[in-house]
């Protein structure tokens, strides 16, 4: 007997979500400062709606309070702010505009008020959109979702009773959202409640400022000289989602801080490209100006300063300093060698949940290889640094070696015997010196070749600087002026 299928009507409803579904959240799915990070987010997110509905230019600030007394944090934003379709679309849990106009904003995931469901005990979000006589009022308790998520329960009754909004009249003119986090768990995200925290987190992984402090200790009166901001400005000209927001905490502004100009040399400009050409990310990269045994640039938290290159998607930092830098990289350490940020500029990568990583994608494997290319340059720059040093210490070894000649020759104490015995180390120093000096000037003068290692060219490059070339000029003239000198001297007594 044949068997007739038929279709019938499937009725699916929140009855058939389970409550279990929040329990990654609930269970912590944001941990500590990362919280912090996807509310800022959505601040951010809030002003390019702002810009795309009213046609002005916002404010781009956000405001920070942390009120550690009452285990509190206050996150406040000017941008467009919500009406009653948007509040009742902010409740939803990965259901948002976002996830289908990813290119317009920085979040995309849907979790928005959600990221702090497991750090608090409840959230309150307030808001009002221009031009709505309207302001909202979305309470969250947090504390009993969470000690009732693992409840075989549909996850409508879950909520039920434990999320509510409010409504009352207000100014049409004013727009904002403002969240606020009741009653931090301080033994678990007690950094939400430390500004020093907040601040140092801001500083390396959100779109603030540049130190406005940041830029030349030269003084000149070249109109075209230019900061060390304006040049990674520049750098940065046409690339997109490079907009910085005021932040401030607890009143006070938070900056993007390096090490001072006088550690590090200006900011160079990167064109990151794939296997074919295509370009993946710009970057810009400032080297080590340190010249002793330690050249690695140095951290200092209470300054700011960092090293190594923060990997930005859409001017938000994802994962480590020197992300993909653990494989097929050389020389990875001498990365701690130079500072700088990588701007992604293929639209096709997207950061995972936790932005630790990129999400996987036909482009993932593509992007990261050209990181690890532009890591391998960089990290060699290392090689041709040294050996630049190392040639501008020899040099100055001549002129210290010549200066002690020159005062055995002048002396007027001293006999003929006694200058040769005084004169025969540091001539010998010079021939040596002359011997290194010259073969550094051929190795400069070399062509490059494409079967050369990278190194080697990159190390060549460093021997040809126009300073590096005068230098050994100079200290090969001062050589063999002194050896036509001491030498008459030396064969008179013989």
């Amino acid at each position: 007997m044949a068997e007739t299928w038929v279709k019938k009507p499937v009725e699916w409803t929140i009855k058939d979500v389970g409550a279990p579904l929040l329990d990654s959240l609930a269970g912590g799915l944001y941990s500590k400062l990362e919280v912090f990070r996807e509310y800022v987010q959505n601040a951010v997110d809030s002003y390019a709606d702002f810009e795309r509905e009213t046609g002005r230019t916002p404010k781009n600030t956000v405001q920070i309070w942390v009120d550690a007394e009452n285990a509190a944090l206050h996150i406040k934003d000017d941008g467009i702010g919500m009406n009653w379709e948007d509040i009742k679309t902010a409740k939803a849990i990965a259901v948002s505009p976002k996830l289908l106009r990813y290119n317009e904003f920085v979040g995309f995931r849907g979790l928005g008020i959600w990221s702090g469901l497991s750090a608090c005990e409840q959230l309150v979000l307030t808001t009002t959109k221009i031009g709505i006589p309207f302001a909202y009022k979305l309470i969250i308790d947090c504390k009993g979702i969470v000690e009732h998520c693992q409840d075989p329960i549909p996850i409508d009754d879950l909520l039920r009773d434990r999320l509510e909004i409010q409504e009352t009249g207000w100014d049409q003119e004013e727009h904002f959202t403002q969240v606020k986090l009741v009653n931090i768990h301080a033994d678990r995200f007690r950094e939400l409640l430390d500004v020093e925290a907040l601040t140092h987190y801001a500083e390396q992984h959100l779109p603030v400022p540049f130190d406005p402090n940041w830029k030349s200790q030269e003084i000149t009166t070249d109109p075209s000289s230019k900061s060390y901001i304006e040049i990674v400005n520049d750098a940065l000209k046409g690339v997109q989602w490079t907009a910085n927001y005021i932040l401030t905490i607890n009143g006070l502004q938070v900056y993007r801080r390096f090490q001072p100009v006088s550690e590090i040399k200006l900011p160079e400009r990167y064109i990151i490209t794939d296997g074919a050409g295509r370009q993946v990310a710009v970057a810009w990269v400032c080297e080590t100006n340190r010249r002793g045994s330690r050249k690695i640039l140095d951290i200092n938290p209470e300054k700011g300063w960092t090293r190594n290159f923060a990997v930005r998607i859409k001017n938000f930092t994802t994962g480590v300093r020197g992300l993909y830098a653990d494989q097929d990289v050389m020389d990875p350490s001498n990365l701690d060698w130079f500072v700088g940020e990588i701007y992604i500029t293929d639209d096709s990568i997207k950061p995972d949940t936790k932005r630790t990583h990129f999400q996987p994608s036909p482009r993932h494997d593509t992007v990261i290889r050209a990181l690890r290319r532009f890591y391998t340059s960089v990290a060699l720059r290392a090689r041709g640094w040294s050996a630049q040093v190392s040639v501008e210490e020899e040099c100055e070894k001549v002129k210290y070696k010549a200066d002690e000649i020159g005062r055995v020759l002048d002396s007027n104490t001293l006999r003929y015997p006694e200058k040769i015995k005084q004169l025969d180390q540091p001539v010998k120093e010079l021939k040596k010196s002359w011997e290194n000096l010259q073969a550094t000037r051929e190795e400069a003068n070399k062509r490059d070749s494409l079967q050369e290692a990278e190194s080697t060219t990159i190390k060549r490059s460093y021997l040809r600087k126009e300073e590096v070339k005068q230098s050994i000029d100079l200290a090969l003239g001062v050589i063999l002026s002194l050896i036509h000198i001491s030498e008459p001297t030396r064969q008179a007594e013989i």
